[in-house]
Parts: C-alpha cells; structure tokens; sequence
C-alpha cells in the first residue's frame, strides 16, 4: 500500500509541442504516494528502447499546467516496459 490514487489521464483534445506538432496528451499511470507529496508519473513501453524522456516531461508539464492539484505535489518521472514484468 505504497500509493494513496492510481490512474492514467488524458486530455483528448492533445497540445501543441514546442516544434508546431500536434501531441496526445496521455499519461500511461500517474501515481500519488501515500505518506509523501509524491506523483509518480510512468511511461509504459513494449519496448524499453522507444522511451523518450524529453517527451514525457512535455507531456507531464501540460498536465501539471491543467491539473493544479498536481502542482502541489514533486513530481518523479519513470518508464516501465516487458522487461519489468
């Protein structure tokens, strides 16, 4: 029992990149910890190898601009794939 709320969240409307590209706004599991202010924000892969950080920090940054709640939390960023099955 490590997490108070567990879920996924989108925007279905996307954002706009810094480049001009139109972006899913998705998060695969966004995770509050239970004893901290702690939000885990995970990535979830097939394969490790398609991991991208800097997109999952754009990602995470519109979603904290749209969720104030998560503003108030730190907010630590992972992938997860196969292999950690």
């Amino acid at each position: 029992m490590e997490y108070r709320d567990i879920g996924g969240w989108w925007d279905p409307k996307g954002y706009i990149d810094k480049e001009g590209h139109h972006q899913q706004a998705k998060l695969d599991i966004v995770a509050l910890r239970l004893k901290e202010n702690v939000l885990d924000v995970i990535e979830v892969k097939r394969n490790p190898d398609k991991f991208n950080k800097g997109l999952l920090e754009e990602k995470t940054a519109y979603f904290s601009s749209k969720e104030k709640q998560a503003r108030k939390n730190k907010i630590v960023l992972s992938s997860l794939s196969m292999d950690d099955m």
